[in-house]
């Protein structure tokens, strides 16, 4: 799996050795190195470190496009608006800046949605296509408006018109990241059709960008390894679970009900393999 594969020890090892390069002088600003550290924290389940890393950035960057990155667990659905409070308060101030409130608008959506709030998710996306801004990206504000209309019942024709917004949004810079979690929820709902689950599958298991998507590379594996299962494929699954076992086993308290899932399943399928 070219995305399970991410040798996350010698990321976060690679990322430690940056970072004091950069506290010696030498090498480039720590903000990207802090964003990476994060966003691989919280990819490994380890939010309270991962918190240490985003609230340094939010401090370097407050309201900035790093500081926001802070909001990548959020969206990941890890964590609740506590864990990064300052951000949380920030992206609701309203600003005079057509181009903020146009971007903020998308993040607004994508969070209302996230929290079940529906018809809010779909007032702050349709103002912001509605603004005449220099951010770019009227698909993915389409994207996430067709994933409203999946909410609200319309799956068919809501994931085909996500699917279609997310290619004509592209993987230019901001719709590498912005649309991040729109391509997540693409292969979820892919994945619960068994006649597009496979796309689905490998969407997460080969389609992840490992920086921008570094918040659900280990997260999506416990789904896709799900899925292999419905797929009749009991090998392919072993191998996600154990993927996802391995780099989740030092994840926070909270999450561990999520790796005893998945060691449970690894010890069905080996008992199931022997009969």
């Amino acid at each position: 799996f070219q995305s399970a594969t991410v040798e996350w020890d010698s990321v976060l090892a690679g990322l430690e050795a940056a970072r004091r390069r950069v506290t010696a002088g030498r090498g480039a600003t720590p903000k990207g190195f802090l964003a990476a550290d994060a966003m691989s924290y919280t990819s490994l389940g380890r939010l309270a470190a991962a918190r240490l890393a985003y609230d340094t950035l939010w401090i370097l960057d407050p309201g900035g496009e790093d500081g926001f990155i802070v909001l990548s667990p959020l969206m990941a659905g890890l964590v609740d608006s506590t864990f990064a409070p300052a951000a949380w308060a920030f992206i609701w101030q309203e600003n005079p800046d057509p181009n903020y409130e146009m971007g903020m608008n998308y993040v607004r959506g994508l969070i209302s949605l996230n929290l079940g709030q529906v018809a809010e998710a779909r007032s702050f996306l349709q103002t912001g296509l509605s603004i005449d801004g220099e951010f770019d990206a009227d698909a993915l504000f389409r994207a996430a408006l067709a994933l409203v209309d999946v909410v609200e019942g319309d799956t068919v024709g809501g994931v085909a018109r996500l699917k279609t917004e997310l290619q004509a949004a592209g993987y230019g810079r901001d719709a590498l990241f912005l649309g991040s979690p729109l391509r997540i929820q693409l292969a979820y709902l892919q994945i619960d059709n068994p006649e597009t689950r496979r796309e689905g599958i490998n969407r997460l298991l080969y389609g992840l960008n490992k920086f921008t998507d570094f918040p659900y590379i280990v997260p999506s594996l416990l789904v896709a390894a799900q899925a292999l299962e419905e797929e009749g494929d009991p090998a392919a699954a072993a191998r996600a679970y154990s993927l996802f076992v391995h780099h989740w086993e030092g994840a926070d308290p909270k999450l561990q009900p999520r790796v005893e899932t998945a060691r449970r399943a690894l010890e069905r399928l080996s008992r199931e393999s022997m009969n």
